[in-house]
C-alpha cells in the first residue's frame, strides 16, 4: 500500500498533461463559453438599443435554427427531390447532405460582439485613414415623412450602385446608429478566414453565377426568409462590379426574390432607400483597368486562395499610410442617400399588383422597379473631386496640360453643376484643396505627368483610367 511506485519520466510528463486537458475540458472550457455567451447577449442588448430601428427579433436566432428552417422549407424539400430524381447516382441521404453544405456556406451567423466591438471599430478606422468621408441626405420635408414611415415590420433594403468591394462596409458604417444592414459577398469572399468574418458581421456569400436549380432555390428561400423577418438588407443592383464607372444593366434576381417576401411573415412594407456611391479612387481600380485594357483576362478565375493573398496585400499596403500626410491615399468617399421608396405606394401606381401577376408580366414590373431604383441612385450620385478633374482634363486637347486652367475649368464645371447642389457633398472652403488632392492623387497614379512651369501631360495608356472616373458623373454633366 504504501510501495513506492517507479514510472518512467515521459508517462509521468504524460499524465500531466491529460490531467491538464481533463480540467480544461471539464471546467475552464464550459466556463469560458459560459462567459462568452454572456458577453454576445449583452452586446446583443446594448446593440438593439442603441440603433434607431433596433435588432430584428430573428437576429438572436441561432445560426443552426436559420439552417433547419430553410431546409425543412417546402420548396427546398421540393428542388432535394427533383435534384435526386435528375441524378440517380446520388442517394437521398447526399442530395441532403449537398443542401446543407449549400446552406452553410449561404447563411451568415450574426455575432453582435464581433460587430458592435471589432467590425465597426475596424471598419471606421481603416475608411478614415483611407478617406475623407462624405455622407448626404434629403432635406425636403416629403423624404423626412418617407423616413418616418418606416417602422419595425418593415423591411429596409439599401439599394446602390456598385463601385468597389469596400462599398458594403461604407455603408454599414454609415448606417452603423439605425440598423445593421446584411449584404450579398461575392466568391471571393468564400474560404477561411474571410468566410467566417463576413458572416460574422451578418453578410451572406453567394456563387453569382451558379445555375445549380437546387442552388438557387437555396438562395432563393433565404433571401424570402431573411426579408420576411424584417432583417435589413443591402442590395447592389448592378450585382457587380462597374466595369466603365457608369452603372451597369440591372440585374433583377436578388431584387425579385426580395418583393415576393412583401406581406409574408412579419413583412408588411418593404422600403428601399436609394444609396449612391463615388470615389476619387478605390483600391481595385488597378485590377478594373487591366481587365478593361485586356491585360488581365483570367482575373475572374481567381480562387480563395488569391482573395486572401489580396486581403493580405491590401492589409500591408496600410502600415504605409498610417503616418500622417497632407493628402488622403484615396482621396474623398462619398455617399448620398435619397428619398425612401415603399414598395406598396409605388405598386399603387402601376398596372398591377407583383403578388397576382404571371411570370412575363411580373419580370416586366420588377424590371421596371429596377429602372426606377436606377435612376433614383443616377440622380443622386456625389460629384468627386476626381470625376470633376478627370472630366476637365478630357475635355482638353492633347498634349500639354497647365495647372492653373485646370484648377480654373473645374471651377467653371463646379458653377454649371450648380444646379446639383444635393450631388456636391464637399463644402465650398474644401473644393481647392479637394482639386488639387485629386491632381496629386493622378500624379501618384501616373496618370499625369509633370513637365517644366509646372504644366501636366497624359499618359495616353492610361487614359481608359481616366475615363473611368470621368464616366461616374457623365450623365450629370452632359444634361
Amino acid at each position: 500500500m504504501n510501495e513506492t511506485i517507479v514510472v518512467p519520466l515521459w508517462l509521468y510528463y504524460l499524465l500531466w498533461v491529460l490531467s491538464i486537458l481533463f480540467l480544461l475540458g471539464r471546467f475552464a472550457r464550459p466556463l469560458v463559453r459560459r462567459l462568452y455567451h454572456n458577453r454576445v447577449i449583452t452586446a446583443q442588448k446594448r446593440l438593439d438599443e442603441r440603433l434607431d430601428y433596433g435588432l430584428a427579433n430573428s437576429t438572436f436566432f441561432k445560426r443552426d435554427t436559420w439552417i433547419d428552417r430553410l431546409l425543412d422549407d417546402v420548396e427546398v424539400q421540393k428542388a432535394i427531390k427533383r435534384s435526386n430524381d435528375n441524378n440517380k447516382q446520388l442517394s437521398h441521404f447526399e442530395s441532403c447532405k449537398n443542401a446543407r453544405a449549400i446552406a452553410e456556406e449561404i447563411i451568415p451567423s450574426f455575432n453582435a460582439l464581433l460587430y458592435l466591438r471589432v467590425g465597426y471599430w475596424f471598419t471606421r478606422n481603416i475608411l478614415r485613414l483611407l478617406y475623407w468621408i462624405q455622407v448626404g441626405y434629403p432635406n425636403n420635408k416629403d423624404s423626412s415623412k418617407s423616413y418616418n414611415k418606416i417602422k419595425r415590420d418593415s423591411s429596409v433594403i439599401i439599394v446602390s450602385n456598385h463601385r468597389s468591394n469596400i462599398d458594403p462596409f461604407l455603408l454599414v458604417y454609415m448606417a452603423f446608429r439605425q440598423s445593421a444592414i446584411s449584404f450579398s459577398a461575392g466568391e471571393w469572399a468564400k474560404g477561411w478566414p474571410i468566410q467566417q468574418l463576413i458572416h460574422s458581421i451578418g453578410f451572406y456569400i453567394i456563387r453569382r453565377n451558379n445555375t445549380d436549380p437546387l442552388y438557387r432555390c437555396i438562395l432563393k428561400r433565404y433571401v424570402h426568409m431573411a426579408v420576411s423577418e424584417c432583417v435589413p438588407q443591402g442590395l447592389f443592383l448592378e450585382g457587380a462590379l462597374s466595369k466603365d464607372g457608369a452603372m451597369q444593366p440591372v440585374h433583377l434576381g436578388l431584387l425579385n426574390y426580395q418583393i415576393k417576401a412583401m406581406n409574408d411573415g412579419k413583412c408588411k412594407e418593404i422600403v428601399f432607400v436609394p444609396a449612391a456611391i463615388n470615389y476619387d479612387r478605390f483600391p481595385e481600380d488597378v485590377s478594373i483597368f487591366e481587365q478593361i485594357t485586356n491585360h488581365r483576362k483570367e482575373f475572374k478565375n481567381r480562387n480563395s486562395f488569391f482573395s486572401r493573398f489580396v486581403l493580405l496585400g491590401f492589409l500591408l499596403r496600410l502600415i504605409t499610410y498610417i503616418f500622417p500626410r497632407k493628402y488622403k491615399p484615396f482621396g474623398y468617399a462619398a455617399v448620398n442617400f435619397g428619398e425612401p421608396l415603399l414598395l406598396s405606394e409605388w405598386q399603387k401606381n402601376q398596372s398591377g399588383n407583383l403578388k397576382n401577376l404571371g411570370e412575363i408580366e411580373r419580370r416586366k414590373l420588377v424590371a421596371c422597379l429596377g429602372k426606377t431604383l436606377t435612376e433614383r441612385i443616377n440622380s443622386i450620385m456625389p460629384i468627386t473631386p476626381m470625376a470633376i478633374i478627370a472630366t476637365v482634363i478630357l475635355k482638353k486637347p492633347s498634349g500639354r496640360l497647365v495647372s492653373s486652367d485646370i484648377i480654373s475649368s473645374a471651377y467653371d464645371l463646379i458653377d454649371d453643376l450648380s444646379s446639383l447642389e444635393s450631388n456636391i457633398l464637399i463644402e465650398k472652403n474644401d473644393i481647392s484643396f479637394s482639386l488639387e488632392q485629386a491632381i496629386y492623387i493622378l500624379r501618384k497614379q501616373k496618370i499625369i505627368s509633370r513637365g517644366k512651369n509646372n504644366d501636366y501631360y497624359l499618359e495616353q495608356s492610361k487614359q481608359k483610367l481616366l475615363e473611368y472616373y470621368a464616366n461616374s458623373i457623365s450623365h450629370l454633366v452632359n444634361k
